[in-house]
């Protein structure tokens, strides 16, 4: 089944909620005055399978005194990654990149080309004992979200086989206010053509 019920009391931590099929699971922590909810759901994976219908399932909050607030779960089992690969996109290793907003002046930027520069010992080829199959660095990407499935447009300006790099990474929106980070993902030996936007 790709159902499932959870309630969740108030809260000021996480509550942890499992579903091994379908049914029912509550648990609580105390807290006064107004909170904020965290909701975790973690699965053992039994009656849920990956497929193109999100699995759902239903969460109500609750605090003495005050009216329960249903909220809509909704989230999709992915499949499991390639042989070899520890994410789905076929990528064997990732990192996060941010932007601090005190970089940013002004206003937040759109499409903006972020600078990706320098030596990085995993970027280096796996000849030169790094972790990216190509020599020429065609197995390096860019993302907007940490699965890796949000491509950003990046253009790469130099590649060096020892980890010397420099990209330019389309940022979407870059905000002045709040730290902005996007993904590098590398390591991938069935990429054999340039993923960059030229």
């Amino acid at each position: 089944s790709n159902q499932g019920s959870w309630t969740a009391t108030a809260n000021n931590s996480w509550i942890t909620l499992s579903n091994s099929q379908n049914g029912a699971y509550s648990n609580s922590a105390s807290g006064s005055g107004s909170q904020n909810v965290w909701v975790q759901v973690a699965t053992n994976g039994a009656g849920l399978t990956p497929g193109s219908s999100p699995n759902t399932g239903s969460v109500t909050v609750a605090s003495a005194g005050a009216t329960s607030q249903p909220l809509t779960v909704n989230f999709d089992i992915a499949p499991p990654p390639p042989a070899g690969s520890a994410w789905s996109n076929g990528y064997a290793y990732s990192g996060a990149i941010t932007v601090n907003s005190a970089q940013v002046t002004g206003s937040d930027q759109t499409n903006f080309p972020v600078l990706v520069s320098g030596n990085y010992p995993d970027l280096a080829s796996t000849s030169n004992g790094g972790k990216v199959n190509s020599a020429n660095g065609y197995d390096i990407i860019f993302t907007s979200d940490s699965n890796g499935l949000i491509p950003l447009n990046f253009e790469r300006e130099y590649y060096s086989p020892t980890g010397q790099v420099a990209f330019w990474v389309q940022i979407p929106d870059l905000s002045h206010t709040a730290n902005t980070t996007f993904y590098v993902f590398y390591g991938n030996p069935s990429v054999t053509t340039d993923q960059s936007n030229k």
